[in-house]
């Protein structure tokens, strides 16, 4: 199970990722504002035909990507220490 640990949080954050940032599905499918995702929703919330509010949309951003930042370092130690425990020694 040690072995194991760091791939599957690896995994885990990709897809958890994927799943955050998916941009073109919400867009094409949902059709609401309030059940997109928050990338789409910027997007839309953010542009208009002939303008774009560039100030809100990266300050929006930004606040976005806060919970992606907490969980990597949140899991950041266990990835590293498992990647590194099997790693050959003295070779």
């Amino acid at each position: 199970m040690p072995l194991i640990l760091p791939g599957l949080l690896t995994t885990g954050t990709f897809v958890f990722m994927e799943a955050w940032n998916n941009l073109i599905y919400p867009m094409t499918f949902i059709t609401t504002l309030e059940k997109q995702t928050l990338p789409a929703a910027l997007v839309l919330t953010f542009t208009g035909q002939f303008k774009t509010d560039w100030g809100g949309m990266m300050a929006a951003a930004t606040i976005t990507t806060l919970p992606l930042m907490i969980a990597f370092f949140a899991v950041q130690r266990s990835m590293v220490r498992g990647l590194t425990s099997g790693a050959v020694a003295g070779a």
